[in-house]
C-alpha cells in the first residue's frame, strides 16, 4: 500500500487538487463579521464552562511540565532508553505478533503501574487529610510526565492498538489485547474502552472528517477561532460515545453499538462507584483526566483535518496534515496522511511512505508544514498568525510565493461542506 496514489473513493481515479495554483480571494482583510446562531451561542457557552473549569490546572501543568522537561533532557536518557528497548526487543520477539511493536512494552508497564502508584499515594493522602490541592497538582504532573510525554505516549499507543484488530500479543499473553490499555490504563488518562477500536475506526476512518463523521469540523470556518468553541461540544458527544452509539444504531451496526455501549457503561460505573465513596477525590483525580483529554484531543482532531478543498473533499493529501522535521513526532503521528491513506501500514513505515509518494504529495500540493509541531500550529491557528503558518508551509513545488501560501492556507481553512 505504500506506493499507492490518491484515489477518489467514489471513482477510483487519481485526482489532482483543483486549488493547485489557485489565486484565492480569502485574504484576512476581506473576511466579513460572523453572526452566530442561538445554537452556536449555546455551544460556545458550554465550551467556555468546560475550559474555565479546567484551564487553571491545565495551564499550570503544561507550564511546569515544560520546565521539568528541561531537567529531564539533561539526564542520560538515551542510555536508559537504549537498554530498556534492548530488553523490550528481546521480550517482544517472543510474545508479540508484530515484533516491531516492542517499544510499546515498556510503555505498557509504565502506564499500568506508575499512575496506579500515584493513585494509591493520592488516595492515602486524601484518606488522612481530604483533598489537598498540592497533591492534586503533583499527581497530575507526574501522571502526564515531562512535557506531557507519558500522556502523549499512552494516547498514541492506545490509538495504534485500536487499529490493530487482533491485538499486540500472542498466546498466552493474548488476554492483554484490548484490555490492559483500553479497560485499565485508560481510566488514568480519560479514555472510554473501545473508543478507538469502534468510534475512531468505524466512523472517523470511514468518513475522514466528512459531514457524516461524528466529530467533523468541515461545516465550520476553521479560520475563525470561535469555531473551535462551537466544535468542542460536538467532540464531547463523540468522546463520551454518545454520538458514536447514536450513529451505529441508526446504521443498524448492532455489534459495534453494543461494544461502544459496554465501554461507556463500564466507565460510568467506575466513576459512579468512586463518586459514591469520595466525590471530591473522584472529581479531582479521575474526572479531570477525562476533561483534559476532551479538550486536548478536540484540539488535535480539529487541527489534523482543519484543511479542506471543497471541490475535492476526499483528497487525503489536502484534508490531513503532514509535519516534516517535527519537534515532537510521537510514533510518527506527524505523518497523518499515511495514517489515512494506508491505515493498515505500520507506523515505522510512515516516513518511507512519504518519501515514496513525494511526487504525489507534490502533485496534490499537499498540506505540509515543516519545522514545527501540533502545539505551535494550534497556537498559530487560534491566534490567526497566517504569515507564520505560511513561513512553515512546505511547498514541494517550490513555486508558491509567501502570499500564495497564505492565500492557500486561508482558502483551505475557509472552505466548508
Amino acid at each position: 500500500m505504500t506506493g499507492e496514489t490518491s484515489e477518489s473513493k467514489l471513482t477510483g481515479k487519481t485526482k489532482v487538487s483543483p486549488d493547485v495554483g489557485h489565486k484565492s480571494d480569502s485574504s484576512d482583510q476581506q473576511k466579513l463579521p460572523r453572526i452566530y446562531s442561538a445554537q452556536e451561542k449555546l455551544r460556545i457557552a458550554i465550551s467556555i464552562v468546560i475550559l474555565v473549569s479546567i484551564a487553571p490546572l491545565m495551564v499550570l501543568l503544561i507550564g511546569t511540565a515544560e520546565i521539568v522537561n528541561k531537567l529531564y533532557l539533561k539526564l542520560p536518557i538515551s542510555y536508559f532508553t537504549s537498554n530498556i528497548n534492548y530488553v523490550a526487543k528481546m521480550v517482544g520477539d517472543k510474545i508479540l505478533k508484530d515484533k516491531r511493536n516492542y517499544e510499546y512494552l515498556p510503555l505498557m508497564v509504565l502506564h499500568g503501574f506508575w499512575p496506579l502508584a500515584l493513585f494509591i499515594w493520592a488516595a492515602l493522602r486524601y484518606r488522612a487529610n481530604g483533598v489537598e490541592l498540592w497533591v492534586v497538582f503533583v499527581y497530575h504532573l507526574l501522571r502526564i510526565g515531562p512535557r506531557f510525554r507519558f500522556f502523549a505516549w499512552f494516547h498514541v499507543m492506545i490509538h495504534k492498538e485500536g487499529h490493530d484488530h487482533n491485538g499486540f500479543f500472542n498466546p498466552p499473553f493474548s488476554f492483554l489485547n484490548h484490555r490492559w490499555n483500553a479497560w485499565y490504563c485508560s481510566l488514568f488518562y480519560g479514555v472510554l474502552p473501545n473508543s478507538y477500536a469502534v468510534g475512531h475506526n468505524k466512523i472517523h476512518h470511514r468518513y475522514v472528517n466528512g459531514l457524516n463523521d461524528a466529530h467533523t469540523c468541515y461545516d465550520l470556518d476553521r479560520s475563525d477561532p470561535v469555531s473551535f468553541l462551537i466544535y468542542i461540544p460536538r467532540f464531547v458527544a463523540y468522546w463520551t460515545g454518545i454520538s458514536v452509539v447514536s450513529y451505529l444504531i441508526k446504521t443498524k451496526e448492532w455489534v459495534y453499538a453494543a461494544r461502544m455501549l459496554s465501554g461507556m457503561l463500564y466507565y460510568v460505573f467506575v466513576l459512579y462507584g468512586a463518586w459514591r465513596v469520595a466525590w471530591d477525590f473522584t472529581l479531582c483525580i479521575l474526572i479531570f483526566p477525562f476533561l483534559e483529554s476532551v479538550v486536548f484531543f478536540a484540539a488535535i482532531s480539529y487541527l489534523w483535518h482543519c484543511f479542506l478543498d471543497k471541490d475535492d473533499p476526499e483528497n487525503e493529501f489536502i484534508n490531513s496534515i503532514t509535519i516534516v522535521d517535527g519537534h515532537d513526532n510521537v510514533f510518527n503521528e506527524d505523518y497523518h496522511v499515511a495514517h489515512h491513506h494506508a491505515h493498515t501500514m505500520h507506523w515505522t513505515e510512515y516516513i518511507k511512505h512519504f518519501e515514496n509518494n513525494k511526487e504525489e504529495f507534490k502533485l496534490q500540493n499537499a498540506t505540509i508544514f515543516r519545522d514545527c509541531e501540533e502545539g505551535l500550529l494550534l497556537y498559530w491557528l487560534f491566534s490567526q498568525q497566517w504569515d507564520v503558518m505560511a513561513n512553515h508551509w512546505f511547498d514541494l513545488t517550490g513555486k508558491l510565493t509567501h502570499q500564495q501560501k497564505k492565500d492557500l492556507i486561508l482558502k483551505r481553512l475557509r472552505d466548508t461542506l
